[in-house]
């Protein structure tokens, strides 16, 4: 099986590859000629008629294609196709330019199914920008110009093509119920404003018809009852058509986001992305209208609708983003995508360029697109544009879930878990809900070395770390009843690691700094976050069994319980899961990284909301540990005129 020659691209003329996928016809007519030339009319035993079979079969099913450079600025109509790679140890062969060429088993299924389907277009040759076909893998320098077009040629194709792959008996009922139920949802013609608050919208005749039919298709859908509805009968089918490959791969979404029209293909089987996007909108108004209904009403599949949505989240909203022009700045990047442990990249350094496309005109130009670069080197370069950019609150994305990266202690590693930074930054207009650093507002850092990765901070030093408690790992199930004694044993090991001060205060002291701490003092919302209040309080006090249900109360004392601490349980579970609560020398409790260990350093830097967790080296440098959370010092209370102001050299 050969390499494929391909000639030199022109950067200059912005010059792409176009495949032209064959008909079958003429092959087989080329094929019949040559046999006709062999066998002459007197023929004895002239097999035509098997042997026509044979070579029109193998004409069916053989993908014959041509390429051609065009300059992109005036290239004819094409479609694009956003697939995933699959095995690359699992290959087929295609025909290119009659050079027998390898590809990979997913992209053979994806030509096939094209090759198949080619009737559509009149029997004529389908014009399709392929990467793999397309850009020389092989050529570092090429795809060092071709993947910063990527966004050009995706938005200027005439379609995009979603390959999810070949059909089986379970994506057939998922594509009928995308199609069912986003026709429905469609029809219902919600506006988007039903999504915050549903029943105060409106009250003319057009308004009351949509949430009855709105009302009528929600009741219809998740029927428990036979017959059941179609998301509760085909649940399993949509888990594993959102669980298939392409959902999870990074490129997709800069590939669909830019995209004029977008469909999406599943073997044969074609589904407009307008519908999937309406389905995906009846699921969240379901979810809401299960919370608006209170702890009596559940829907049994709810945790799968949950998880549908988490899934395609990145890729809906980034197109809902770019279609809206607004564009995505380097740290709107890792907020969407990096915090998602499910995006996967097969080049790490495709998780800073996969998304240039999206980025601000600033971002796009400061990140350089260099195949020849390490993974560490972009993830530096792009690090220091958020750092200048962001200011030393992008330290907060710091991976804290291992010491043993390969990057400097400061730079986030895009190749591995981000965490969920205590500070929400995903909406530029909210501020962040901390302010530690109080008046001491200007940042002050630098790279003083090119060669050797150190940045220099300014700061004070706060207090060092006395002791540690347990990491919350969360639980199997976030089902109520596996979580809450989840939860409730945390807490305990929270509440003995206070002080005996604190401990001999009144009760409901005690219960509050452990309820702030729990969740950091902040309440994260659909469009901003904020400190928590007294009145965030109640789901915490149920949840302890604090307080008792109103009075005449006669329903499930358990749902009830379980209902009402819902928020609290949300707010710890997307706060403390996975962090470590520690008690300072002088007597603050806090909750950081789950490496934090005893000795380790708390500082507050200049321009920093939040303290930060640093560990000393031999050297004199630091290593940065992570972002903490430390009761008592979070809005400046720390911060004197007179304070002591060093440098941190961190590593």
């Amino acid at each position: 099986m050969s390499t494929f020659p391909y000639r030199p691209i022109n950067p200059l003329t912005r010059d792409i590859r176009l495949i032209y996928l064959l008909p079958s016809q003429p092959l087989a007519r080329v094929l019949m000629t040559k046999i006709e030339e062999k066998y002459s009319p007197n023929t004895v035993n002239r097999p035509l008629d098997r042997i026509y079979a044979i070579f029109s079969d193998k004409a069916s099913n053989s993908i014959r294609c041509q390429i051609q450079q065009v300059s992109l600025n005036s290239a004819p109509p094409y479609q694009a196709l956003s697939y995933t790679w699959g095995d690359k140890d699992q290959t087929m062969s295609i025909l290119l330019d009659d050079h027998n060429i390898p590809v990979t088993k997913n992209l053979k299924a994806a030509l096939d199914e094209l090759h198949k389907n080619q009737l559509e277009f009149g029997g004529r040759s389908q014009t399709l920008w392929i990467d793999a076909l397309c850009i020389n893998q092989g050529d570092n320098e090429e795809k060092n110009h071709q993947v910063p077009m990527m966004g050009d040629i995706y938005r200027i194709a005439e379609r995009v093509i979603v390959w999810l792959g070949p059909e089986d008996n379970e994506s057939v009922l998922a594509v009928e119920t995308i199609r069912q139920l986003g026709c429905k949802t469609l029809s219902c013609q919600i506006d988007p404003k039903f999504l915050r608050n549903r029943p105060d919208i409106g009250n003319d005749d057009q308004a009351l018809a949509q949430k009855e039919a709105l009302n009528a298709l929600i009741s219809d859908s998740t029927r428990t009852r036979q017959p059941r509805g179609q998301l509760i009968s085909n649940i399993e089918a949509l888990n594993r058509f959102f669980t298939r490959n392409w959902w999870q791969r990074v490129w997709v979404v800069q590939e669909i986001a830019v995209a004029s029209d977008a469909v999406i293909m599943c073997g044969p089987h074609i589904i407009p992305w307008e519908l999937l996007v309406a389905l995906l909108l009846l699921i969240r108004l379901i979810l809401q209208d299960q919370d608006n209904r209170g702890p009596n009403y559940e829907i049994p599949i709810s945790g799968d609708l949950a998880d549908i949505i988490i899934k395609t989240n990145a890729v809906c909203t980034a197109r809902s983003s770019y279609q809206s022009r607004i564009y995505w700045s380097l740290r709107d990047c890792l907020e969407h995508t990096c915090l998602d442990a499910s995006l996967q990249a097969t080049n790490p350094r495709d998780r800073v360029f996969a998304f240039l496309s999206l980025f601000t005109n600033d971002d796009r130009q400061a990140i350089s697109v260099d195949y020849t670069k390490s993974s560490e080197e972009v993830f530096i370069e792009a690090m220091k544009t958020l750092l200048k950019s962001e200011g030393v609150r992008m330290l907060s994305y710091c991976n804290q879930f291992s010491i043993d990266s390969k990057v400097p202690s400061w730079v986030v590693d895009w190749a591995s878990r981000v965490p969920s930074p205590l500070q929400s930054f995903a909406f530029k207009h909210v501020p962040v809900p901390y302010s530690a650093c109080s008046r001491m507002t200007v940042p002050n850092l630098s790279f003083p070395n090119d060669t050797i990765p150190v940045l220099v901070l300014q700061g004070t030093r706060f207090d060092s770390v006395r002791m540690t408690g347990r990491v919350w790992e969360g639980c199997e199930s976030w089902d109520a009843d596996d979580e809450i004694p989840s939860i409730l044993r945390w807490l305990g090991d929270v509440s003995e690691m206070l002080p005996s001060s604190v401990v001999e205060s009144d009760p409901m002291i005690v219960r509050e700094l452990v309820w702030r701490l729990s969740i950091a003092d902040r309440i994260l919302e659909p469009f901003t976050s904020r400190r928590a209040s007294l009145a965030d309080f109640d789901g915490y006090l149920v949840l302890i069994g604090a307080t008792n249900p109103p009075e005449g109360f006669q329903g499930d004392l358990i749902k009830w319980r379980n209902h009402e601490s819902t928020a609290f349980r949300l707010q710890l579970r997307r706060t403390a899961l996975e962090r470590r609560p520690f008690l300072t020398c002088k007597g603050h409790i806090g909750l950081g990284p789950r490496n934090i260990l005893p000795g380790d350093v708390i500082c507050i830097f200049l321009g920093g909301e939040i303290p930060f967790v640093l560990r000393e080296g031999n050297n004199g440098r630091y290593r940065l540990v992570g972002e903490a959370y430390v009761h008592g010092i979070m809005d400046g209370e720390f911060i004197k005129d007179d304070l002591k102001i060093e440098e941190f050299r961190l590593e």
